[in-house]
């Protein structure tokens, strides 16, 4: 996973590229959320599902200024430490 930047003003498309996601992922609704940087697996505040293969999903960077994290989970069960792949952060800071 990774992104299109990593600082970003109030409501700019974010661009998330994946790479890797399996049939089994895809298949177990696997999912990329947009969290606080300190919440919990299940504080998200929106999130999308990769499609196999490579694909590319679009957020829309949060209203409030401050530290984020793009998280990938294995299957959607409202995210959980056993299903945590990976995270990446980022900042909003702008107008």
């Amino acid at each position: 996973m990774s992104l299109n930047k990593t600082v970003y003003n109030h409501g700019e498309k974010i661009i998330v590229t994946t790479t890797g996601i399996t049939a089994e992922m895809n298949n177990n609704l696997a999912f990329i959320g947009v969290y606080d940087k300190n919440a919990a697996h299940r504080e998200w505040q929106a999130y999308r599902y990769p499609q196999t293969g490579n694909d590319v999903v679009t957020f829309t960077a949060p209203y409030y200024n401050g530290d984020y994290e793009m998280r990938l989970f294995s299957r959607d069960d409202n995210g959980s430490d056993e299903t945590f792949v990976e995270s990446i952060s980022f900042t909003v800071n702008g107008d």
